[in-house]
């Protein structure tokens, strides 16, 4: 997951693709952190809030597939892959 998940962060940034991810943001500094490395290597960045009471929250949770993990588990490894794509993106560039 570590190797796979950073070199799609990697190809994404290099690649100039259209990144999408999915964040608690409960960290705020961890989040300003992403978003101001993606603006460095000039990304625009939009964010976009979803907000429900605790038991929809509850529900969707319940009725997630094996497939569909929850960004409480993955936005650390996905804000971590995409921070380093963006500093390599960097020195590359420099």
């Amino acid at each position: 997951m570590e190797i796979v998940g950073a070199m799609i962060a990697h190809r994404a940034v290099a690649e100039r693709r259209h990144i999408v991810t999915e964040l608690i943001g409960a960290d705020y500094e961890a989040t300003v952190h992403l978003i101001e490395a993606m603006r460095s290597i000039g990304y625009e960045i939009s964010v976009n809030g979803v907000n429900c009471d605790v038991e929809e929250a509850q529900r969707r949770n319940l009725e997630r597939g094996n497939d569909n993990i929850s960004c409480y588990f993955a936005e650390e490894y996905q804000r971590r892959w995409l921070i380093e794509a963006a500093g390599s993106e960097q020195t590359s560039s420099a």
